[in-house]
C-alpha cells in the first residue's frame, strides 16, 4: 500500500496465507493474513478500506492521517468529506492508486472476496495490512497495531481505558434495564448477505449484544 514505494513496509504483500495475531517488538508484527509487517514510521496518507478501521483510527487521534475511507463507512462525522472507495468498482481501485497512499488498510475478508483489486494495489507498487480480530480478546491487540502504524503508541494505553470503560458504563445501564424488565430483549442479527447467519458465540458482534443486554434468539450456533 505504498505510493511512496516500500518505505516503511518493505514489499509486503496484500494477499498472505494464514491469521496471525503476534506482536514482535515495538517495530514488527505479524497482520490477520500471516504477513510480516517493519514499521519503521507512522503513515500519514492511509486509504481504510474497512469502516471499523476508520473509527478506530479515528479513535486513537489518527483522523488527519486519513486521506480516504470505504463507501460503507458512516462514522465519525469528521469523514464526510473524505473522498471514499469501493474495491468492486475497477475505477475506485485505480483512484485509490492515483491518491498515492502510503498505506491502504483491509480486512482478511477483503482479501478473500476481492483477490483481483487486491493484487491491483500490489502490482501498483502499493503496500497493504490486512486486520481484523477473530475475536474480543484480540481486539487489544488489533488496536495496538493500529497505533504502531500510525505512531499512537504513546495513547494506545489511554485509549483502551476510555474504551473498556465504555463498555462497563454500557453494561450497568443495560443491567438497571433489564432489572425493570419483565425479560431480555431477544433479537437475531443477520450478519451475512448469504443465508441467514447469524453471529456465533464469543465474536465480537454477539458479545455486543450481550453487553447491550440483550439475546441472541439463534442460541449458539456453530461457526460456519
Amino acid at each position: 500500500v505504498l505510493g511512496l514505494t516500500g518505505l516503511l513496509f518493505g514489499n509486503t504483500k496484500f494477499g498472505g496465507t494464514e491469521s496471525g495475531t503476534s506482536i514482535i517488538n515495538k517495530h514488527t508484527f505479524i497482520d490477520d493474513t500471516g504477513n510480516r509487517i517493519e514499521v519503521e514510521g507512522p503513515y500519514t496518507r492511509i486509504v481504510s478500506l474497512f469502516a471499523e478501521h476508520t473509527e478506530n483510527l479515528f479513535f486513537l487521534g489518527a483522523g488527519e492521517q486519513v486521506i480516504g475511507i470505504n463507501t460503507a463507512s458512516v462514522y465519525p462525522p469528521d469523514i464526510v468529506d473524505l473522498p471514499r472507495y469501493s474495491l468492486a468498482k475497477k475505477y475506485d481501485v485505480e483512484q485509490i492508486i492515483a491518491q498515492n497512499p502510503d498505506l491502504v488498510l483491509i480486512s482478511p475478508a477483503l482479501n478473500r472476496n476481492y483477490p483481483g483489486p487486491v493484487t491491483r494495489l500490489e502490482t501498483a507498487g502499493l503496500t497493504g495490512g490486512s486486520l481484523q480480530p477473530d475475536n474480543f480478546q484480540e481486539f487489544a491487540i488489533y488496536i495496538e497495531k493500529l497505533a504502531m502504524l500510525t505512531g499512537k503508541q504513546e495513547v494506545f494505553n489511554e485509549c483502551l481505558d476510555k474504551f473498556y470503560g465504555k463498555l462497563t458504563e454500557i453494561s450497568a445501564t443495560a443491567a438497571q434495564a433489564a432489572g425493570q424488565a419483565e425479560r431480555k430483549t431477544t433479537i437475531f442479527l443477520e450478519s451475512s448477505e448469504q443465508g441467514y447467519f447469524t453471529p456465533a458465540k464469543g465474536s465480537l458482534p454477539y458479545l455486543a449484544i450481550s453487553y447491550a443486554g440483550g439475546e441472541n434468539i439463534a442460541g449458539s450456533p456453530r461457526p460456519q
